[in-house]
Protein backbone atom coordinates (compact mmCIF):
# COMPACT_ATOMS: atom_id res chain seq x y z
CA UNK A 1 0.00 0.00 0.00
CA UNK A 2 1.06 3.64 -0.33
CA UNK A 3 3.08 5.53 2.27
CA UNK A 4 1.46 6.98 5.36
CA UNK A 5 1.05 10.73 5.08
CA UNK A 6 -0.36 13.45 7.26
CA UNK A 7 -3.72 15.14 7.13
CA UNK A 8 -5.22 18.43 8.20
CA UNK A 9 -8.76 19.21 9.19
CA UNK A 10 -10.46 22.24 7.64
CA UNK A 11 -13.49 24.21 8.64
CA UNK A 12 -16.63 24.84 6.70
CA UNK A 13 -20.37 24.79 7.09
CA UNK A 14 -20.99 21.70 9.22
CA UNK A 15 -22.60 18.81 7.39
CA UNK A 16 -25.20 16.72 9.22
CA UNK A 17 -23.66 14.54 11.93
CA UNK A 18 -22.65 11.01 10.98
CA UNK A 19 -23.72 8.28 13.40
CA UNK A 20 -20.34 6.56 13.58
CA UNK A 21 -21.38 4.22 16.40
CA UNK A 22 -24.10 2.55 14.29
CA UNK A 23 -21.56 1.75 11.55
CA UNK A 24 -19.10 -0.17 13.72
CA UNK A 25 -18.63 -3.92 13.76
CA UNK A 26 -16.92 -6.88 12.17
CA UNK A 27 -17.08 -7.66 8.49
CA UNK A 28 -14.87 -8.42 5.53
CA UNK A 29 -12.65 -6.27 3.37
CA UNK A 30 -11.87 -6.67 -0.32
CA UNK A 31 -9.06 -4.77 -2.08
CA UNK A 32 -9.07 -4.26 -5.82
CA UNK A 33 -6.52 -2.74 -8.17
CA UNK A 34 -8.58 -1.17 -10.98
CA UNK A 35 -7.41 -2.00 -14.48
CA UNK A 36 -5.54 -5.13 -13.41
CA UNK A 37 -8.52 -7.55 -13.29
CA UNK A 38 -7.04 -8.99 -10.11
CA UNK A 39 -9.17 -9.05 -7.00
CA UNK A 40 -7.39 -9.78 -3.77
CA UNK A 41 -8.95 -12.18 -1.33
CA UNK A 42 -11.53 -11.01 1.17
CA UNK A 43 -10.09 -10.81 4.67
CA UNK A 44 -11.73 -10.30 8.06
CA UNK A 45 -11.84 -6.64 9.07
CA UNK A 46 -13.34 -4.35 11.71
CA UNK A 47 -14.74 -0.83 11.70
CA UNK A 48 -14.14 0.58 15.20
CA UNK A 49 -15.38 3.73 16.91
CA UNK A 50 -12.73 6.30 17.78
CA UNK A 51 -13.91 8.77 20.40
CA UNK A 52 -12.13 11.80 21.87
CA UNK A 53 -9.15 11.73 19.50
CA UNK A 54 -7.05 14.90 19.11
CA UNK A 55 -6.26 15.93 15.53
CA UNK A 56 -3.58 18.61 15.67
CA UNK A 57 -5.12 21.15 18.08
CA UNK A 58 -8.67 19.87 17.60
CA UNK A 59 -9.94 18.14 20.75
CA UNK A 60 -12.78 15.62 21.13
CA UNK A 61 -12.88 14.54 17.49
CA UNK A 62 -14.66 11.28 16.72
CA UNK A 63 -14.87 8.88 13.85
CA UNK A 64 -14.14 5.32 12.78
CA UNK A 65 -11.01 3.34 11.98
CA UNK A 66 -10.86 0.51 9.47
CA UNK A 67 -8.51 -2.32 10.46
CA UNK A 68 -7.81 -5.57 8.61
CA UNK A 69 -5.84 -8.24 10.44
CA UNK A 70 -3.02 -6.23 12.08
CA UNK A 71 -3.00 -3.30 9.64
CA UNK A 72 -4.86 -0.02 10.17
CA UNK A 73 -6.12 1.10 6.75
CA UNK A 74 -7.74 4.51 7.33
CA UNK A 75 -9.24 6.74 10.02
CA UNK A 76 -12.04 9.17 9.13
CA UNK A 77 -14.22 11.50 11.18
CA UNK A 78 -15.44 14.87 12.40
CA UNK A 79 -14.36 17.42 15.00
CA UNK A 80 -16.74 19.56 17.12
CA UNK A 81 -15.54 22.74 15.37
CA UNK A 82 -16.96 21.53 12.04
CA UNK A 83 -13.63 20.25 10.71
CA UNK A 84 -13.15 16.82 9.10
CA UNK A 85 -10.28 14.39 8.71
CA UNK A 86 -9.15 11.44 6.61
CA UNK A 87 -5.92 9.81 7.75
CA UNK A 88 -4.52 7.24 5.30
CA UNK A 89 -2.66 4.49 7.11
CA UNK A 90 -4.21 5.18 10.50
CA UNK A 91 -4.42 7.62 13.37
CA UNK A 92 -0.65 8.17 13.70
CA UNK A 93 -0.70 10.10 10.43
CA UNK A 94 -3.35 12.45 11.88
CA UNK A 95 -0.97 13.90 14.46
CA UNK A 96 1.66 15.11 12.01
CA UNK A 97 1.43 18.65 10.63
CA UNK A 98 0.20 18.51 7.05
CA UNK A 99 -0.36 20.92 4.18
CA UNK A 100 -3.53 19.32 2.92
CA UNK A 101 -7.26 19.55 3.34
CA UNK A 102 -10.20 17.26 4.00
CA UNK A 103 -13.67 18.16 2.76
CA UNK A 104 -16.96 16.45 3.47
CA UNK A 105 -20.13 16.31 1.41
CA UNK A 106 -22.79 14.36 3.34
CA UNK A 107 -21.36 10.82 3.62
CA UNK A 108 -18.30 11.37 1.39
CA UNK A 109 -14.96 12.58 2.80
CA UNK A 110 -12.24 13.70 0.39
CA UNK A 111 -8.62 14.48 1.19
CA UNK A 112 -6.37 15.82 -1.57
CA UNK A 113 -2.70 15.58 -0.68
CA UNK A 114 -0.55 18.28 -2.21
CA UNK A 115 2.49 16.46 -0.84
CA UNK A 116 1.94 13.03 -2.42
CA UNK A 117 -0.30 14.06 -5.31
CA UNK A 118 -2.88 11.46 -4.30
CA UNK A 119 -6.57 11.94 -3.57
CA UNK A 120 -8.18 9.87 -0.80
CA UNK A 121 -11.96 9.36 -0.88
CA UNK A 122 -13.97 7.64 1.87
CA UNK A 123 -17.68 6.90 1.39
CA UNK A 124 -19.57 5.90 4.54
CA UNK A 125 -22.81 3.93 4.49
CA UNK A 126 -24.77 2.21 7.26
CA UNK A 127 -23.42 -1.24 6.35
CA UNK A 128 -20.21 -0.55 4.41
CA UNK A 129 -17.29 1.76 3.73
CA UNK A 130 -15.61 2.40 0.39
CA UNK A 131 -12.06 3.77 0.44
CA UNK A 132 -10.47 4.85 -2.84
CA UNK A 133 -6.92 6.02 -3.40
CA UNK A 134 -6.63 8.02 -6.60
CA UNK A 135 -3.91 9.63 -8.70
CA UNK A 136 -4.33 12.37 -11.26
CA UNK A 137 -4.84 11.35 -14.87
CA UNK A 138 -1.77 11.66 -17.07
CA UNK A 139 -2.09 12.91 -20.63
CA UNK A 140 1.58 12.41 -21.59
CA UNK A 141 3.45 9.84 -19.47
CA UNK A 142 7.20 9.32 -19.43
CA UNK A 143 9.27 6.62 -17.68
CA UNK A 144 9.69 8.45 -14.36
CA UNK A 145 6.32 10.18 -14.00
CA UNK A 146 3.94 12.39 -15.90
CA UNK A 147 4.94 15.11 -18.32
CA UNK A 148 1.44 16.60 -18.77
CA UNK A 149 -1.39 15.92 -16.32
CA UNK A 150 -4.98 15.64 -17.52
CA UNK A 151 -7.99 16.79 -15.52
CA UNK A 152 -9.63 14.31 -13.18
CA UNK A 153 -8.61 11.38 -11.01
CA UNK A 154 -8.34 7.62 -11.54
CA UNK A 155 -8.50 4.92 -8.88
CA UNK A 156 -5.24 3.12 -8.11
CA UNK A 157 -6.61 1.25 -5.10
CA UNK A 158 -10.22 0.42 -4.22
CA UNK A 159 -11.03 -1.00 -0.79
CA UNK A 160 -14.53 -2.05 0.23
CA UNK A 161 -15.53 -3.04 3.75
CA UNK A 162 -18.90 -4.75 4.24
CA UNK A 163 -20.18 -5.16 7.79
CA UNK A 164 -21.74 -8.47 8.77
CA UNK A 165 -25.49 -8.21 9.56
Amino acid sequence: MLAIISCTAISGAPAPAVDFKSMTGAGHLTEKSPGKNVEKKSVPARLSLIDNITIRQELNCKGVSLTAQTRMIVVVGDCPSGQYFVCPGGSDSCTVKGLNQTKRNNHVYEYKSNFSGFNYVVELYSDRMIYRIQESNCMIPYPHGCLVKAPGWKDVEYIEFIRYP
